[in-house]
């Protein structure tokens, strides 16, 4: 396996020769980028020889330079950043050679860790270390590489993301992708070893790797064959999973044009009126309605009913979930505000789900307060329910908010508890009034002993904490009577009755 032609992108530095480009448009607009980016270094360095450092021609040869820095450099790393490797990958698809070719992107899934507990400037110090790795891997002559075979460019394309360029595969596309495979093992001992040597053992590195086989016939461009291997990457599995990397194929090219027209329809459910609020009944002991938990829903004209697993992921990876989460508490409220006008349904609670996305923008309590006014509705009976994980991700100001929102009378609950981390100790201060048991406890409560002890003990402690106790995902009527047994103060689940549209304020 031969590395194929080299390019100018040696780990983002500039080399002067220039002529292995080749005829291509695209690797004509680099080389001639690259060509003046180093013919303006010369002028600027005669004018300063020359004594004319504060001359107009010489700044102006300087802001050039910098212009070209921008466009095709990584201020971080020093590499070659995502539009130089795109216009990079554009030059390869008119290579001779009938082999393929193979582009890798490799995400580091812990930086935003690294960077909420280590700070910034830890984060930047792992960035550098993976890139200063990448580099030297590609000034390796192929025989004495550790990946079998040096990466012809590399460079920088997100945040948390490098691109790596192989030329010179076999012919054979099964060859192929035993050779990418081959490479990716020792890929990914080399990155964790880089991170060990700059973070120490605090972090087991979470790499994710993609890739792309390509031949100049496939007819791909340079943005096309970025695309996909970005696409695939995002397919790939936690290395504590499966530390094998992900290839490309036609399937996903079919979801990708799903998910783009999911979300094309969603952005104009809103204003379309297609989206729908669903509440849950959640009872007492004696099985009366005591409040609901709103439930958004997406009814397409087309496709019908579409269910919350099948869109809801792709709001929040889309920061779609702001704006829709806003709506879903605005007309809660108003569902609040109105059984407030019937003595019947006047005390009757609404509980509604935040996502982390909504939690960290900065006017959140205040989109809150909003509605409330709003609408009219009492804010003792607005329950805004939040995950473990959540907390997670800037712990001070979560709380913050949280105890600001208590201000006003607020309920907070705590969802899918047990299933997060370090619960036991959130819970002495965070400012929580409600924990609701995860359904996965509750599914095996009946058949599996140590279920049913879990859920006993968390039922016990949120009474010690003075907190109330939920438990979700009730379907049976065994269920319901252990968890009766235990003390549990609230239940939630089919067995009360199905997620749907309230046509009237409902009266127990």
């Amino acid at each position: 396996m031969s590395a194929g032609p080299r390019s100018d992108l040696v780990g983002g530095r500039v080399r002067p020769d220039i002529s292995g480009f080749g005829e291509a448009e695209a690797r004509q607009i680099i080389a001639e980028n690259l060509a003046l980016e180093r013919a303006l270094e010369d002028v600027r360095e005669a004018f300063e020889e020359n004594g004319g450092r504060s001359s107009d021609a010489a700044k102006l040869v300087d802001a050039r330079l910098r212009v070209l820095r921008l466009a095709y450099r990584d201020g971080l790393t020093g590499m070659a950043n995502r539009s130089a490797m795109v216009k990079h990958l554009a030059g390869t698809v008119d290579a001779a050679d009938p082999g393929f070719q193979a582009y890798l992107t490799v995400s580091f899934e812990d930086l935003g860790l690294v960077n909420d507990f280590f700070g910034f400037e830890m984060g930047d110090r792992a960035l550098r270390s993976i890139a200063e790795l990448l580099t030297d891997m590609i000034e390796v002559p192929d025989g004495e590489s550790s990946l079998g075979v040096a990466p012809v460019a590399v460079a920088r394309v997100g945040s948390n993301v490098f691109g790596l360029h192989f030329g010179g595969l076999s012919d054979s596309r099964e060859a192929a992708e035993t050779e990418v495979h081959e490479l990716a093992e020792p890929l990914f001992t080399k990155i964790n070893a880089a991170l060990r040597s700059c973070l120490g053992n605090v972090v087991d590195a979470d790499l994710r790797i993609g890739y792309v086989l390509y031949r100049a016939a496939d007819g791909l461009d340079g943005a096309q064959i970025f695309t996909r291997a970005e696409t695939a990457r995002r397919r790939a599995l936690s290395p504590r999973v499966s530390r094998e990397p992900v290839g490309f194929d036609a399937q996903m090219t079919e979801a990708m044009q799903h998910r783009a027209n999911l979300l094309f329809d969603l952005r104009h459910s809103l204003e379309d009126g297609n989206m729908r609020v669903h509440y849950q009944p959640i009872v007492d002991a004696d099985r009366h309605i005591q409040g609901y938990e709103a439930l958004v829903r997406w009814d397409d004209p087309v496709r019908g009913l579409v269910q919350p697993d099948d869109f809801v992921p792709l709001t929040e990876s889309t920061g779609l979930i702001v704006e829709i989460g806003a709506w879903v508490l605005e007309e809660a409220c108003r569902t609040l505000a109105g059984w407030s006008r019937n003595d019947e349904t006047a005390g009757l609670f609404v509980a509604v789900n935040v996502s982390e996305q909504q939690l960290r923008q900065p006017d959140f309590a205040e989109t809150v307060r909003e509605a409330l006014r709003r609408t009219g509705a009492r804010p003792e009976l607005l329950k805004l329910e939040v995950t473990e994980t959540m907390i997670h991700s800037d712990v001070d100001r979560t709380v913050a908010v949280l105890q600001d929102l208590r201000t006003d009378d607020i309920e907070i609950s705590l969802d899918d508890f047990g299933v997060g981390y370090s619960s036991l100790s959130y819970l002495k201060w965070l400012p929580v009034q409600n924990l609701k048991i995860d359904r996965t406890f509750v599914m095996n409560l009946v058949e599996d002993p140590l279920d049913a002890a879990m859920v006993e003990a968390i039922i016990a402690l949120g009474h010690v904490m003075g907190v109330s106790v939920v438990a979700e995902g009730v379907e049976t009527e065994e269920q319901f009577a252990r968890l009766r047994e235990f003390g549990a103060d609230r239940f939630q689940g089919f067995l009360f009755g199905r997620p749907g549209e309230l046509a009237a304020p409902p009266i127990d």
